[in-house]
């Protein structure tokens, strides 16, 4: 009985420090935080005396990923997310003191596909490197109504690519 049960202790050990034709599955959460580096945090336009600004506020990420281990160094991963970004837009007109705000999301849905490569760091530790491509959806225009003002944003297309290049350790 001790055997059997070290034998199967080894053969699972084995399977969980390689990466080689294992399938993983699991959902993951990802925030979004507005991060001026990149210039994708605040936009401001300026037309006929009226002012418009959006600001990017926190947003998430969420889905689940299946990934298959193809051999001791290389795995495939794909899945699907649900991607919330979240704005906050105001309008002002200096000639007709109109201060508007309102928050507006925009959803989306994201498949990303990547490939990883493990690189072993000691006898326990990996790295990896992850690079691929997403495919993103957009599946409406966004708009809102109120008292004051009407707005509409329209979506150039209904669907966008995308590259991914991560590190984890």
């Amino acid at each position: 009985m001790r055997f059997a049960l070290l034998t199967i202790f080894l053969f699972y050990s084995q399977h969980v420090f390689n990466q080689d034709k294992v399938i993983t599955v699991g959902l993951q959460y990802k925030p979004i935080v507005p991060v001026d580096v990149f210039n994708t945090g605040f936009t401001q336009v300026i037309e006929n005396n009226i002012t418009y600004s959006v600001k990017q506020q926190f947003s998430f990420s969420g889905g689940m990923f299946i990934r298959r281990g193809l051999s001791k160094n290389w795995s495939f991963e794909g899945g699907i997310n649900y991607v919330k970004r979240n704005f906050k837009l105001a309008v002002s007109d200096d000639n007709l003191n109109l201060p508007f705000n309102d928050n507006f999301s925009i959803i989306g849905y994201e498949i990303p596909l990547l490939a990883l490569l493990y690189v072993r760091l000691n006898k326990l530790s990996y790295i990896n490197a992850a690079f691929g491509t997403s495919i993103d959806f957009f599946p409406s225009n966004v708009g809102g109504l109120s008292t004051d003002i009407d707005y509409i944003a329209v979506r150039n297309g209904w669907a966008q690519s995308g590259q991914i290049q991560k590190l984890n350790e």
